[in-house]
């Protein structure tokens, strides 16, 4: 994956601000202009004030023609999903298409993605089996691992456990909400046990997306799979819904 869909959007902000400045200063000069026609009766005002207002047609022509492309093609890229795979091809899984390569700040996760605009991001941290104790559940590395993130944040709160199956695989799952740099964050963490690793899947958001950013950190987590890359996956299903 690369950083196209980021620089997309970038662009769309910027060209949405130079958009806004052109709204404001083409009416501006139309009304000055034909009241300046009127008042003056100033042959140079009138054209000043006819050319701003064929200018003023068609930049609301063409704002809502790119604005409408624009809608279109960020609504295509959130519904369409590329394939997410670990460095080592061990895992995969099925992000959405508005989603991109980011620097979320962990040295041990192996892929680090999300979306900075809608405040969405994902990411994967995985723990070889023949590190812990023969015996070692997905449980109790979901309660190792949860707590430290817990322990990471301000003032954190870290709901229940809740077990899961994940396309086969052994997982648990929890909601934990706490302070980040001063910046309230929610995290929906899934730790899921394969062949020969633990995996903690780190998902977050600000509590104010929470309720969009959830399902799509579900459904996206739902596809995570060892092995074939084409191999379908299928959305987890949970024994009880995420303690909120």
């Amino acid at each position: 994956m690369n950083e196209t869909n980021t620089a997309q959007e970038m662009g769309y902000a910027i060209g949405g601000i130079f958009g806004c400045v052109l709204v404001i200063v083409i009416p501006v000069l139309f009304i000055v202009s034909l009241i300046l026609a009127i008042v003056k009766k100033s042959k140079a005002w009138t054209i000043v004030c006819v050319i701003s207002g064929l200018l003023g047609l068609g930049l609301i022509g063409t704002s809502i023609f790119f604005a409408a492309k624009g809608i279109s093609a960020a609504a295509k890229a959130a519904s369409e999903s590329k394939i997410l795979t670990g460095p080592d091809g061990q895992f995969h899984l099925d992000v959405p298409g508005n989603w991109s390569e980011n620097n979320l700040g962990s040295e041990d996760a192996s892929v680090q993605v999300g979306n900075l605009f809608r405040e969405e991001y994902l990411l994967v941290i995985e723990e070889p089996k023949a590190d812990f104790e023969a015996g070692f559940t997905v449980s109790d590395f979901a309660e190792l691992a949860s707590g430290m993130v817990e322990e990471s944040l301000a003032v954190g709160n870290r709901g229940e456990l809740t077990e899961l199956t994940i396309n086969g695989l052994p997982a648990a799952r929890c909601r934990i909400k706490g302070s980040a740099d001063g910046v309230q964050v929610v995290y929906l963490n899934t730790y899921v046990e394969g062949a020969n690793h633990f995996y903690q899947v780190m998902a977050w958001t600000l509590p104010s997306k929470e309720k969009t950013a959830f399902p799509i950190f579900e459904k996206a987590v739902g596809t995570f799979r060892e092995g074939d890359a084409e191999d379908e996956g299928a959305p987890a299903e949970s024994e009880a819904p995420v303690e909120q």
